[in-house]
């Protein structure tokens, strides 16, 4: 009985003896986890100076890269843009030359118009019926006797000697019958007297203005140039 105690007892203090040997097996490795990990924080904070000099090259490199490419595309993109300007600026020269194509066809078929209009005969059958109706007009309605004496100045002379010139271009129709004296005194003046003597017959302006209204050649030329953009 005694021994079967002592066995058991033996059996009892060998799990005893086996958990502490695990314990003290497991005690020293913690401890080196616990060191590795406190050797290990450090490297997770702020990154070393060789990092950042190394990322500050790899971006200046990567900026560099790009730069190089956009350039690369410029040159590459500078035939076909040349291209496309020189195109627009030939399209332009064309449309231009076409326009003046348009404007010179344009005056050209106007000139020919007027050409066909004035040539016809109808047209010149109009003309003359108006001219010698203008001009029989005229001698009737101009006086038969004309006579006066005109002077007159400006403050200005060099005025004086224009409106004198211009009086000088109607001796043709007074015959030199109206005397014009001016003065360059530096004065503003106006005097004379003026003889007209004449006659005006209204049934020779109702007569003309029937023969130009119901002929038909005027009807015609008038018609054609109601119409002369059709």
């Amino acid at each position: 009985m005694a021994e079967s105690r002592i066995e058991t007892e033996k059996k009892a203090s060998q799990p005893e003896a086996h958990a502490a040997e695990n314990f003290q097996d497991h005690a020293p490795k913690t401890e080196v986890v616990l060191l590795e990990n406190n050797t290990a924080e450090p490297q997770t904070g702020k990154p070393s100076a060789e990092k950042q000099e190394k990322n500050i090259k790899s971006a200046s490199k990567s900026g560099l890269i790009t730069r190089i490419w956009e350039i690369l595309s410029k040159i590459i993109r500078f035939p076909g843009n040349l291209w496309n300007k020189v195109i627009s600026i030939i399209k332009g020269i064309i449309e231009k030359i076409k326009n003046i194509k348009k404007t010179i066809s344009g005056i050209t078929d106007k000139l020919g118009w007027w050409k066909e209009f004035l040539t016809n005969e109808r047209t010149k059958a109009a003309i003359s019926l108006i001219w010698k109706d203008v001009k029989g007009l005229l001698h009737h309605v101009l006086p038969t006797k004309l006579e006066g004496d005109v002077t007159f100045g400006c403050d200005d002379p060099a005025i004086t000697g224009t409106v004198l010139a211009v009086l000088g271009m109607t001796f043709p129709f007074h015959k030199n019958r109206i005397h014009v004296n001016p003065l360059f005194d530096g004065e503003n003046q106006l005097t004379g007297n003026v003889f007209l003597k004449g006659r005006i017959y209204g049934i020779v302006l109702i007569k003309a203005a029937i023969e130009i209204y119901f002929n038909k050649n005027i009807k015609y030329v008038i018609n054609r140039w109601k119409h002369k953009e059709d």
